[in-house]
């Protein structure tokens, strides 16, 4: 038997490395859903399942998501698949420019957002006094600039290609910033941190309360006593959710590039599944990118919190530290360690 099989059956894919033994799902639909689905197909007795092997299909039915098992095959499901854009860091960087470059986003509101939002996360770091982890770093967007105003900040990511990108724009920037990769569910890094920050809409790539408890458990071990997370995500519009998934709704343009959006919403499992359609003159729909994203409503954002330990010391409805209310396009918040 070769030691690494591939397959795909619809919207599920495996992969078996028998010299690592490990077995990794890829799943292209929610989760509860693909599991249900590759635990159906292994069982029919297709050529298909054959391949999983037996191994695998008992292993499979016996643990949960991310469990290591007590022998040495391991299983892990990755949450719906991974953002194309969280691959390429060029495209994303010209979508979603720094402040610096923020003249190319033709939308007034949202480049008055880009230049908020950074000034909000430097301003956050250093009232922390000390050191500071971003999680979700991406390209290094908001942790460069942090670093040239003289704080020490560690940025983690769990796109390599992001966090390539991000050493080589540091190195031309001058600043020396430790890049790591990691999960925001879980992660385990030297040290604590007088604030972590959790910027732009990171969270809502969680998409079960069991992701999201384990990130905020995570958060909560490496913060310094005093410490504080900092984090923005959108503040869902009802209308926006209840909209047509056939229907194009023009969300950006940055330079010569539109962005048309087209979503749908499983109200149960509180999921937005969003398509893209880039264009540019000659070029329509020259891009197209799915990807998927959690929503979470604000009352049920203070009982996470309050539920994983934490006491929101501020939320703000804009970077501009605007009072949060109903009308409020995003849920920015401040919060610290609750007392024991």
């Amino acid at each position: 038997m070769p030691t690494l099989l591939r397959k795909r059956a619809g919207r599920i894919a495996w992969e078996f490395d028998l010299s690592a033994d490990k077995f990794t799902l890829m799943i292209f639909l929610r989760p509860n859903q693909a599991q249900r689905e590759f635990s159906a197909l292994l069982r029919s007795g297709s050529d298909d399942a054959k391949d999983g092997n037996k191994i695998a299909h008992e292993t499979l039915l016996k643990l949960r998501p991310r469990q290591d098992s007590a022998g040495s095959l391991h299983v892990k499901l990755r949450p719906m698949h991974e953002c194309p854009l969280y691959s390429d860091p060029e495209l994303y960087d010209s979508l979603f420019p720094d402040a610096r470059d923020s003249a190319s986003v033709q939308d007034e509101s949202r480049r008055e957002r880009v230049l908020a939002s950074e000034w909000f996360y430097l301003e956050e770091a250093r009232k922390s006094g000390g050191r500071v982890l971003e999680m979700a770093c991406g390209s290094g967007r908001l942790t460069i600039p942090i670093a040239q105003s003289g704080i020490e900040i560690v940025g983690a990511d769990l796109s390599k290609s992001m966090l390539d990108t991000a050493r080589a724009k540091a190195d031309r920037a001058g600043v020396d910033i430790q890049f790591l990769e990691a999960d925001m569910r879980s992660f385990d890094l030297p040290g604590k941190f007088a604030a972590i920050l959790i910027p732009g809409n990171s969270l809502l790539h969680l998409f079960t309360l069991e992701d999201l408890m384990q990130c905020l458990r995570s958060v909560r071990r490496h913060l310094a006593p005093n410490g504080r997370l900092i984090f923005d995500i959108s503040k869902w519009d009802l209308v926006r959710l209840a909209r047509d998934a056939e229907e194009r709704h023009l969300v950006l343009t940055v330079k010569d590039i539109t962005i048309e959006e087209a979503a749908s919403y499983d109200a149960a499992d509180q999921i937005r599944h969003i398509v893209w359609y880039l264009s540019k003159p000659g070029a329509v729909d020259f891009r197209v990118i799915d990807y998927t994203l959690r929503v979470i409503f604000p009352q049920e954002l203070l009982l996470l919190l309050d539920t994983a330990g934490f006491r929101v010391d501020a939320r703000y409805g804009e970077f501009t530290r605007e009072p949060f209310t109903s009308s409020s396009p995003r849920q920015v918040c401040i919060c610290s360690v609750s007392a024991p």
